[in-house]
């Protein structure tokens, strides 16, 4: 198989495998609500933020980890490859027993996250079985960039479906049966233990050069992995200390009652930046490829493509969200009122700040990625700051101001002038193709905004957000793309098409 169609076949897998999730949790979360009340899921959710600060003792490595397979198979160095497969599963193994060790500590200051008694066990229980979940996930990290670096997207994405619907049956099973939320991390640890060995095992086996060998351990490799990845840690940490720690600040000042109502749009948020990233994420390993070999042009090329299907999603989902979200979570969930203004306020970081992914993961493949770094840390700051402040006076919606003001401030004015500049890409044909294609977001959201007639049933939303959509990807194919990605668009529409008849001979 080509690589052209393992990246559509990969790409093509990968949002069927989102998409399924996506189905899956918005038919749970109702359900999880309903049955464990708005405080008990609040409590979910705080531990989850909590927890995910546990990935931060990577120190960066997983993204270090990738970039490096990913050269190193592509330039068929594979003494280095088998030297950075083989460290890096060690390092994980030990991150991953040291994960323990420190989600137990967290369990034994309960008190400093919650003040409900009758959670407090559970808090601790919690955060002891996802302290487990995070560990395994660290061991499996090696063995998921290795295959990712290989382009065997398929493989990965089999494991993860599979690993989700044990995770959905088992939550199911166990709620139902009135078994308590702890039993809602029971099923997630198992669904992510039987994916993420699997996944293990498959990279073990299916990989010819993967060798992992005590005897391939390598200092030198891991001080160099270490150097590329501190300021991927930076990085990360940033993103950390913005939606995770607004679940922790809402907890602490409000309660977990609104926790509950905050993740809601935020959930939708997070699928809608999975959905944008899935879609370009098979061309990472593809600019390191390129990058390696010194491909600047076809980088170049790739990067344009990238962003110009950043920005349509982005645009598209930011204002879906804008024009649908509320009629669409009083059908989903139920008539929440503070929704209403956070739906609002939120999809404006899908606009402009993460709309921005091809930037950052172009910054990772060409290993220029600290000024991303600290630049997402001083925006954090600027979040912690401005939500504390703006908390006082506007409740939940100041967290959700302090957010997204740096966000947009950041991504919208500093990040793309450096990658640009680190790509020799001309700086205001970047800035053309970004405004064209938020302008016409803009003008798209208020003129549907003045037809839309609020209230809809499920049908009739389905059939509008069909037609929108359709309108929408239109719009920005003949307004904003250029020839030449109009181009390379009708290419692999006609590509896939190609494909899919050869399968039905």
């Amino acid at each position: 198989m080509s690589l052209t169609k393992k990246l559509l076949s990969g790409s093509a897998i990968q949002l069927s495998n989102l998409l399924l999730e996506i189905v899956i949790g918005f038919l749970l979360l109702p359900f999880l609500i309903k049955e464990l009340s708005i405080e008990t899921y609040g409590l979910w959710i705080l531990v989850m933020s909590i927890v995910s600060f546990l990935g931060l003792m990577t120190l960066g490595l997983s993204s270090a980890v990738q970039r490096f397979l990913s050269v190193e198979i592509s330039a068929k160095n594979y003494q280095e490859y088998q030297k950075t497969a083989s460290s890096s599963i060690f390092v994980f193994l030990f991150l991953g027993l040291l994960c323990i060790i420190v989600s137990y500590i967290i369990s034994l200051f309960s008190v400093s996250f919650i003040t409900q008694d009758n959670l407090t066990d559970d808090f601790k229980n919690l955060i002891l079985l996802m302290g487990c979940n995070v560990a395994i996930k660290f061991f499996s990290t090696p063995f998921r960039a290795a295959l990712t670096a290989e382009f065997k997207f398929i493989a990965v994405s089999v494991i993860d479906i599979l690993s989700l619907l044990i995770k959905t049956i088992l939550t199911i099973l166990f709620i139902h049966n009135d078994m308590g939320v702890v039993y809602l991390g029971v099923a997630l640890l198992i669904g992510e233990a039987s994916g993420n060995v699997l996944l293990a095992i498959i990279a073990s086996k299916k990989l010819k050069h993967f060798n992992a060998k005590i005897s391939l351990l390598s200092k030198a490799k891991i001080i160099e992995l270490l150097k590329f990845s501190i300021n991927s840690f930076i990085a990360t940490l940033g993103e950390m200390l913005r939606f995770p720690i607004d679940n922790i600040i809402i907890s602490s000042f409000i309660g977990l009652s609104f926790v509950t109502v905050y993740s809601i749009p935020v959930r939708l948020l997070s699928y809608a930046n999975a959905f944008i990233l899935q879609s370009v994420s098979v061309l990472q390993p593809m600019f390191a490829k390129l990058h390696a070999e010194q491909k600047h042009k076809e980088l170049r090329e790739k990067f344009e493509f990238a962003s110009h299907i950043s920005f349509c999603l982005g645009g598209l989902l930011a204002s879906g969200l804008f024009i649908f979200g509320s009629n669409f979570i009083d059908l989903w969930i139920s008539q929440y009122k503070e929704i209403e203004l956070l739906i609002i306020i939120l999809p404006i970081s899908l606009l402009v700040g993460i709309s921005q992914q091809p930037t950052i993961m172009v910054l990772y493949a060409i290993n220029k990625h600290k000024y991303y770094a600290y630049q997402n840390i001083i925006e954090s700051i600027f979040n912690i700051l401005l939500s504390i402040i703006f908390l006082q006076y506007w409740g939940g919606y100041g967290v959700a101001l302090g957010t997204v003001i740096p966000m947009v401030i950041g991504k919208f004015i500093f990040l793309p002038k450096y990658v640009c500049k680190q790509l020799d890409y001309n700086l205001s044909k970047y800035y053309k193709i970004y405004i064209k294609s938020l302008l016409l977001t803009i003008f798209i959201t208020s003129l549907m905004k003045l037809i839309f007639i609020p209230n809809l049933s499920w049908l009739e939303l389905i059939f509008s957000g069909l037609l929108f959509s359709l309108i929408y990807i239109l719009c920005f194919f003949f307004i904003v793309a250029e020839t030449r990605i109009q181009n390379q668009m009708l290419s692999i529409l006609y590509k896939v098409a190609h494909i899919k008849r050869k399968k039905e001979r």
